[in-house]
């Protein structure tokens, strides 16, 4: 990238700061380079976070809705039995 249409990103912290720069030192690379790999990484395992459930909550739904499908039988069919809504050949009564 050209020096004159760079942006600029600058971080206020401390710890961030120590935490770039011994990264850097371990991999032997720029405290630039182990932000960006930081970044990208957190990018990739990036999931879209809900505002309205926590964590505990999805959790918890996920095995009332998990113990619901058990309950259902051994067949692992999610609809219920409707025969006596359909004749011998699958049309409707």
């Amino acid at each position: 990238m050209v020096a004159r249409t760079r942006k600029q990103l600058n971080i206020r912290s401390d710890e961030a700061y120590a935490t770039a720069h011994d990264l850097a030192e371990q991999f032997g690379t720029t405290t630039t380079e182990v932000v960006v790999r930081a970044l990208r990484e957190l990018q990739s395992k990036r999931r879209v976070p809900s505002r309205f459930v926590s964590p505990e909550e999805a959790e918890a739904n996920l095995s009332a809705l998990m113990k619901s499908v058990r309950a259902r039988g051994p067949s692992g069919s999610l609809s219920p039995k409707h025969d006596d809504l359909y004749d011998e050949f699958g049309l409707p009564k």
